[in-house]
């Protein structure tokens, strides 16, 4: 893998298994070339660039070499051996040099890869692309057990390693190594170079400055657990930075410019402020009341509200009516909170100054990739009440001839939804959550 593409220079990695638990470290030789070689013959007459390096059970045999003095603009190709064993042929393209005449840049863009729902088909397909780099944008990996997300019954593919929540240093290893067992990843990572960000999932479920949604008490200290998930994060992804401030800029040539944020971990305010303080309830079934989303509260309250009154009957109900304006208001004013943050005003200031400064070189797109969802998003209570519509049709069928329970009755059901007629958000842990930012 490569990653991290600046005019002049590329991060590119690999990791080495080795044979014996007791080694300490192994010496890895590198290379690049101008142009494709015979691995069989070893025919180095096009070497660019070549040298050493140690993995050592530290890093847990990772290897990161930057590879510097390159051409801008220009495609390369390299490879690792350590003692017989050799790697396949990797290549990159640099980037050309910012205010370049460039006319076209080929990216691809992925996010959410769980290893339960499925093999990473698409990573196979944009293998196939000529890519001037890849960008994956959060989710590399999920922290959860074999029997959450997907369950054992659900998922598409098994052999989760190792099957428990990620907690440890040991953990996140293990779920990033056995994530780059898939070939579809080998081939997309050995073609293009790619330029990472984590969400949530590599660290834990809506983390923030404090804690997370995923984490409790009995899991140990949260510094220690978002500790390990980064160092393994920065251990296994071609990333030059290190540490939590991830957030950097890319530019190729006069045609784009790239920011890549950092919106879960350095300055966001927690995810998971409760709107509705004074009677808590275990809305999400963790058994832990305090950290319910405000969107899992408003869809249980807007669900018992409802029970019992006929879907037809729900416009116009002054009790029902009144129990979504004091959610509308509720989470409004969440939304509204100033003292709630996303990137903190030292990110939003860096990015700013970047493209500021881009825009006046002309340069002709400015690109941002970031983690999580920016446009507004409204609930979806044909999904979260689908069980409740399952018991009034249910109701239904013993007075209702059954050609009368029909497309209509649905689209009733959805028309009077109380939430739509209020514009409830769902996402608020997302940047609609936090409109003062």
């Amino acid at each position: 893998t490569r990653g991290d593409p600046l005019p002049d220079r590329v991060v590119i990695w690999t990791r080495i298994s080795p044979r014996l638990q007791t080694y300490s470290a192994i010496q890895v030789s590198w290379t690049v070339t101008s142009s494709s070689f015979d691995h069989q013959t070893r025919d180095h007459r096009n070497i660019v660039a070549d040298g050493t390096v140690a993995a050592t059970s530290d890093a847990d045999f990772t290897v990161k070499v930057d590879v510097t003095n390159l051409t801008p603009g220009q495609t390369y190709f390299y490879s690792f051996s350590a003692g017989a064993a050799h790697s396949p042929l990797g290549r990159f393209r640099v980037p050309h040099a910012a205010a370049e005449p460039l006319t076209e840049l080929r990216y691809a863009a992925v996010s959410c890869s769980n290893w339960g729902w499925g093999n990473f088909n698409v990573y196979d397909a944009l293998s196939r692309y000529n890519l001037d780099f890849w960008m994956h944008l959060g989710d590399a990996i999920y922290e959860y057990d074999q029997e959450h997300y997907p369950s054992m019954a659900e998922a598409v593919r098994s052999g989760l390693d190792p099957p428990h929540e990620l907690i440890s240093l040991a953990d996140y290893r293990k779920r990033h190594a056995l994530y780059r067992t898939d070939m579809g990843l080998q081939a997309l990572s050995a073609g293009a170079a790619m330029i990472a960000i984590w969400d949530d999932h590599e660290i834990a479920n809506n983390p923030s400055v404090d804690g997370a949604q995923n984490h409790n008490d009995g899991e140990g200290s949260w510094i220690d657990r978002k500790a390990a998930a980064v160092r393994a994060y920065h251990e296994w992804m071609p990333t030059r930075e290190s540490g939590e401030r991830i957030y950097r800029a890319f530019h190729f040539g006069d045609l784009a410019s790239l920011y890549m944020l950092e919106n879960r971990l350095v300055n966001r305010s927690s995810g998971e402020l409760d709107p509705f303080p004074l009677d808590d309830i275990d809305e999400n079934g963790d058994g832990d009341a305090t950290n319910d989303p405000p969107s899992d509260v408003a869809r249980a309250r807007t669900a018992a509200a409802i029970l019992g009154i006929p879907p037809q009957d729900w416009e116009g109900d002054v009790i029902l009516e009144g129990v979504m304006k004091d959610l509308k208001i509720r989470l409004d004013a969440f939304r509204h909170d100033p003292t709630k943050t996303v990137l903190g005003v030292r990110q939003m200031n860096w990015l700013e100054s970047f493209v500021r400064t881009s825009v006046s070189a002309g340069t002709e797109w400015q690109l941002v990739g970031q983690q999580t969802i920016l446009f507004d998003t409204h609930f979806d209570f044909d999904l979260a009440l689908a069980s409740l519509r399952a018991e009034i049709l249910e109701e239904q069928h013993t007075t209702v001839p059954q050609q009368q329970m029909s497309a209509d009755h649905n689209a009733r059901f959805s028309a009077h939804t109380p939430a739509h007629t209020q514009d409830l958000q769902e996402k608020l842990e997302l940047w609609e959550g936090v409109l003062r930012n």
